[in-house]
């Protein structure tokens, strides 16, 4: 028995598109109990035998930045996660109050995926609710952080295909003072 393919393109929180499109953001709580309203479009839900949603994204590059150990990579890839929770949230309007989407994955079509699909487990994505967190407190503490990620050899992995980086000047130096500004927000948040 396979999956059912029940929602393309499918709109949450945006402009209707077609009816089925769910017009309500999602409001996601956090630990500390702020919360965010999130909406977006997501390229595919499947229906499962067993009930359960599956969330899928369509990549035109390859697998290289994703991670099936770290999906959420220390907050640099909060798609994963954030899909699952709105989706569940949208899913629970259109299903019922036990509908929830139960895993979320990537496939890579074109010539640098190869047809390859990254696939995560909802429970391999709590982290995302204290990693939102953590970021939410760098940017309250206003910290913008383009990457604290450096590179002797170039742009940081981080910056590799950012169409901005003479925004940030030299990197390097943005680097150190996106540590500098990460290890302040930390800081505060301690005292």
């Amino acid at each position: 028995r396979r999956s059912t393919p029940v929602h393309l393109e499918w709109s949450i929180g945006m402009r209707e598109e077609t009816g089925e499109d769910a017009p309500r953001s999602v409001r996601l709580r956090l630990p500390d109990g702020r919360s965010l309203s999130v909406r977006g479009r997501i390229d595919r839900v499947d229906r499962e035998p067993d009930g359960a949603f599956v969330i899928w994204d369509y990549k035109t590059g390859g697998p290289a930045r994703y991670s099936l150990s770290d999906p959420v990579r220390q907050g640099r890839v909060m798609q994963p996660a954030l899909y699952v929770e709105m989706a569940s949230g949208a899913l629970r309007a259109f299903y019922g109050d036990t509908a929830e989407a139960t895993a979320f994955g990537f496939f890579f079509p074109g010539p640098r995926g190869h047809g390859q699909r990254m696939r995560w487990r909802r429970e391999n994505l709590n982290q995302w609710s204290e990693v939102l967190k953590n970021l939410c407190d760098i940017l309250a503490s206003g910290a913008f952080i383009a990457t604290d990620e450096d590179s002797s050899s170039g742009a940081p992995p981080d910056c590799k295909h950012c169409e901005h980086q003479a925004a940030c000047g030299d990197l390097h130096e943005t680097v150190a003072a996106s540590s500098d500004k990460i290890g302040r927000a930390s800081c505060r948040e301690r005292v």
